[in-house]
């Protein structure tokens, strides 16, 4: 089993080893998409209310998602797939204390940098070179 960081990938992968989790990888597809590409400021010391405005539309789909990941622990959000095969590769990726939140802007950042990646895989055996343009099967 593989993790793409190109998201459509990334779904036909994991409606291939689980398909009795169809409906759970849509939704985890569909909030990776969501958060692809959001804009985490560099510097907001100097934001007033307008530019704080700004950022949350500007990324309110994200925001969305990301509210309803964040009180999620990683070994809950395991703990929800059907598939052994799926549970054990999520607790393999991160630590069932992280937060949800962990998955969800790792495969989303992943998704950003795929357009750079020649097979748009992630987890390489040497995390030094991450993203990548190996995978690591699980």
């Amino acid at each position: 089993m593989r993790f793409y960081a190109d998201l459509d990938r990334l779904e036909a992968e994991l409606l291939r080893v689980a398909p009795e989790d169809r409906r759970q990888v849509r939704k985890l597809v569909h909030g990776l998409k969501r958060c692809a590409g959001f804009a985490v400021p560099a510097v907001t010391d100097s934001w007033g209310r307008l530019d704080w405005l700004r950022f949350a539309v500007r990324n309110l789909p994200a925001l969305l998602q990301v509210r309803a990941y964040a009180a999620t622990r990683m070994e809950s959000c395991a703990a929800r797939w059907k598939s052994p095969r799926l549970r054990q590769a999520l607790s393999s990726v991160i630590p069932g204390s992280w937060s949800a939140i962990a998955l969800l802007f790792g495969l989303g950042v992943a998704h950003d940098y795929s357009d750079h990646l020649t097979d748009s895989s992630w987890l390489s055996p040497s995390p030094s070179s991450w993203p990548t343009t190996q995978s690591t099967a699980m």
